[in-house]
């Protein structure tokens, strides 16, 4: 559930990329950021903004895990990112209802 500019939006509780936990990202406005690979959802829509982002790193890895890293990347590149779905939400005598199917 998010609540945006007075309005409130029921979306997956998973990311549409690797099925990260979406209620541990950010909302910015209705804009709802996977917090393991910053793929970006509207959540009026549900559509995905953006393919993975790899996280900043302010130093290099050391020796192995820096090819790890890179391989890891072009792998990830190739994932694909599906829209998340989104949910009918009413407000009623002052409760919040979701509809699911």
């Amino acid at each position: 559930m998010c609540h945006c500019d007075g309005r409130y939006y029921a979306v997956d509780r998973r990311c549409g990329h690797t099925n990260g936990p979406l209620e541990m990202g950010a909302l910015d406005g209705t804009i709802l950021t996977c917090p393991m690979h910053h793929v970006q959802f509207d959540v009026t829509t549900g559509q995905a903004l953006n393919y993975p982002i790899p996280e900043y790193i302010d130093e290099p890895l050391p020796g192995r895990w820096a090819e790890y890293a890179s391989r890891f990347g072009m792998l990830m590149q190739h994932v694909s990112v599906r829209n998340i779905r989104t949910f009918l939400v009413t407000i009623e005598n002052e409760s919040i209802q979701v509809q699911l199917d």
